[in-house]
């Protein structure tokens, strides 16, 4: 599932194409043909589509990867859906706000943070566009923010967004985890990476793959260097298949 990077997912998909794996590819609520097709909205309880899917197919036993902000969605399936057995964060997602806040000033998120815990709706809504208007990335972020969920005010999206983080539901995660991790990621704040480690207390296995400017892969999703991430993806599920 993803949010900014629809070619990491073609790149994973061809990779594992003629390999001993059955993938299942889907598009979630408030992406692709889910959202266009269908006006499913963007939802922070990926369980229930995860579950639906395994369902379907009459699965017992699944290894899950997310991709982009599907690095959130797959631990929070996890947490809930107990057939996954192997996790694979492509790359790791902690929290959605932190995304979303990540190019402002320190000042400025702590001010809209307490904007949003005070429920502030105007003063929320006055701030936002001019702090936009002239960034490209930002605008681009909250436009697909609105459209993915389906909200239309810089309040409503960010309440809505505020829901999707990792932040106590990490310890109900005991299967084998993998997170990748991009040292200059343009999305995902890379100072997230501790919190997600310390909220994963339960794995059965927790390992971290970080890639820098020295050995490639430091975007978000590895782009530029996706061979890095998917190799490390097909260790990681050779290591934890069952025999």
């Amino acid at each position: 599932v993803h949010f900014f990077s629809i070619r990491a997912i073609l790149v994973a998909v061809n990779f594992f194409k003629g390999t001993d794996y059955n993938v299942i590819l889907f598009d979630g609520p408030g992406q692709g043909r889910a959202l266009i097709d269908n006006n499913i909205k963007f939802t922070p309880y990926f369980e229930n589509p995860v579950s639906a899917i395994i369902d379907y197919f009459n699965l017992d036993e699944v290894d899950a990867m997310g991709v982009s902000w599907g690095g959130y969605f797959v631990i929070r399936a996890a947490a809930y859906e107990k057939r996954i057995t192997n996790v694979v964060c492509y790359d790791f997602f902690y929290d959605g706000l932190n995304t979303f806040l990540k190019d402002f000033s320190k000042d400025t998120r702590n001010h809209i943070r307490q904007l949003l815990q005070n429920n502030d709706v105007e003063k929320t809504n006055q701030l936002i566009p001019t702090l936009i208007h002239s960034d490209a990335n930002l605008n681009f972020l909250f436009t697909k923010g609105y459209e993915n969920t389906g909200t239309d005010t810089p309040y409503s999206l960010l309440k809505e967004i505020e829901r999707h983080t990792v932040k106590g539901i990490g310890h109900l995660v005991n299967q084998n985890v993998l997170l990748l991790a991009g040292k200059d990621d343009q999305y995902v704040p890379f100072n997230d990476l501790v919190l997600e480690q310390q909220e994963l207390t339960n794995a059965k296995s927790l390992e971290t793959k970080i890639f820098t400017k020295e050995t490639g892969g430091e975007q978000h999703c590895q782009a530029g260097r996706y061979d890095l991430a998917l190799v490390a993806i097909q260790k990681f599920l050779a290591a934890h298949s069952e025999v």
